[in-house]
C-alpha cells in the first residue's frame, strides 16, 4: 500500500499506526510511505488551469523514521520514499 504522508492530515504516528491496523486486514506486507512534496504543482496547473495546492513543506527525515517505526512495529515492511 502506499500512503503519501501530508502534513497536517496524516503525519502523526497515531495515524499512521491506525492505517497500518486497517491495512492488516486487507492482507499486504508492504507499506511505501511517500513524504509530500508538491513537485507536480506546475504541470497540474497547466492542465487543470487554477489549482489549490497545499503549501506544506516535505515531512522531515525524523519524521518519516517514526512514521516508518509505527507501521513496522505491526509487522510491515515500510518504504520511506527517500
Amino acid at each position: 500500500i502506499r500512503i503519501p504522508v501530508v502534513p497536517g492530515f496524516n503525519d502523526s504516528t497515531e495515524q499512521i499506526a491506525s492505517i497500518a491496523a486497517f491495512a492488516e486486514s486487507l492482507n499486504v506486507s508492504q507499506i511505501d510511505l511517500l513524504p509530500y512534496h508538491s513537485g507536480g504543482a506546475a504541470k497540474a496547473e497547466r492542465i487543470q488551469g487554477s489549482l489549490e495546492i497545499i503549501e506544506q513543506s516535505r515531512p522531515d527525515r525524523t519524521l518519516m523514521q517514526a512514521l516508518r517505526q509505527a507501521a513496522a512495529s505491526q509487522g510491515f515492511n515500510v518504504n520511506t520514499g527517500e
